[in-house]
């Protein structure tokens, strides 16, 4: 494979994954908490109504997520001692501080994904897209003081935008859905 991303490594060359005590199965619970600007395009599950400002059907949806869903799963995460990862927007920390307040009490892990989910990242000049990441993981840094590590999360990524996200201290990202272990990033 010509892939200037990573290295081509097959699993059937590498060590077996030991899980502690034992375990034969690990997983990630990666939870999605957005934030999405009413009357700006987004996701939409519905596309019929995707062209009205704002749309209800769509925003609805999108918002029941920080209205009801989180604290539903918070009571099943919270049941089952899972403790998640959060693919977190900035703004979430302004619009939905209860959540923050939760996540912390929970020592949940925060990683960064973009201000909010009605503004691409995708197409912005490197410098800006460099200060918009810069303002993201700050805002978080400051609303999660309780010492937990933030991670950059650049959603797809190619060129340019990896060696971007490397720049990011620590340089990680979870959104390479290309193997079942962590592998390096880098340029040849």
């Amino acid at each position: 494979m010509d892939n200037e991303l990573y290295d081509y490594s097959p699993i059937i060359e590498r060590d077996p994954i030991h899980w502690p005590d034992g375990a034969r199965v690990a997983f990630y619970v990666g939870l999605n908490v957005e934030h999405f600007l009413l009357g700006r395009p987004s996701t939409s599950f519905y596309d019929a109504t995707a062209a009205l400002v704002p749309d209800p059907l769509n925003h609805g949806w999108r918002d029941y997520g920080a209205r009801v869903g989180i604290w539903r799963l918070t009571e099943v995460f919270d049941r089952h001692g899972i403790r998640p990862s959060v693919l977190l927007n900035s703004d979430v920390t302004i619009e939905y501080p209860q959540i923050i307040k939760a996540g912390a009490e929970r020592n949940w892990a925060w990683l960064a994904h973009g201000r909010n989910n009605s503004t691409l990242q995708a197409g912005m000049p490197a410098d800006d897209e460099r200060a918009y990441l810069a303002n993201v993981v700050e805002t978080i840094e400051q609303a999660t003081t309780a010492g937990i590590g933030v991670r950059v999360v650049v959603d797809l990524r190619t060129g340019e935008e990896v060696e971007l996200e490397l720049t990011f201290d620590p340089p990680w990202t979870p959104d390479r859905m290309s193997d079942d272990a962590k592998f390096i990033l880098g340029f040849g």
